[in-house]
């Protein structure tokens, strides 16, 4: 399993910090996708310190928000070049408070579609499901968009085997959503 932690940091697939390495760690893409990194970071720690939302929220804002995502100089390096702009803030509480309460019924949908070995899932895989069957259900992110973002999160700290897994069930779950929808839809009529 991958390790993945507040500031900067963080381990890649292969085991190896960017602390050890010296280099940033960098995030590529839209401040939706940055953000919903953050969110699994705030997620994780969650889980692995038992402090509140609201403290892991608070204690990323100071360290990560509102600084640079990608090295502004080329000259700065080190592990602790590990920052962040374009973040959506709103997005990420969003996230963090939505899966926090929703939880239990996320875990519910998620177990139908995983055959076997729900409760050994690794924490951060489990939490990638959470956060991408949460914008399906209750935030109303079209399944294949979330299935994408989700994918390619995983592929920063799993192997393909992983990767694999998500997008199938994310993709199950996808379709339920979408079936709900459908079925859903004639009586809000």
């Amino acid at each position: 399993m991958m390790a993945i932690c507040a500031g900067c940091n963080i381990m890649d697939k292969n085991g190896t910090s960017n602390a050890q390495t010296g280099t940033p760690y960098t995030i590529k893409g839209t401040p939706r996708h940055a953000s919903r990194i953050v969110a699994l970071q705030v997620l994780y720690q969650l889980d692995q310190t038992g402090a509140t939302a609201e403290t892991v929220l608070r204690q990323f804002d100071e360290e990560i928000v509102g600084s640079t995502l990608e090295r502004e100089d080329e000259s700065n390096n080190g592990p602790n070049n590990c920052k962040w702009k374009h973040v959506n803030v709103e997005f990420i509480k969003q996230l963090v408070h939505g899966v926090v309460e929703s939880r239990r019924a996320l875990n519910e949908h998620i177990r139908k579609h995983v055959l076997e070995n729900f409760d050994r899932l690794p924490i951060l895989l489990h939490e990638i499901l959470e956060l991408a069957t949460f914008e399906m259900l209750y935030i109303g992110t079209p399944p294949p968009v979330a299935i994408n973002e989700y994918v390619e999160i995983s592929k920063d700290f799993f192997n393909e085997e992983e990767h694999a897994f998500v997008n199938g069930v994310l993709d199950s779950v996808g379709k339920n959503v979408v079936s709900t929808e459908k079925r859903a839809a004639p009586s809000q009529s």
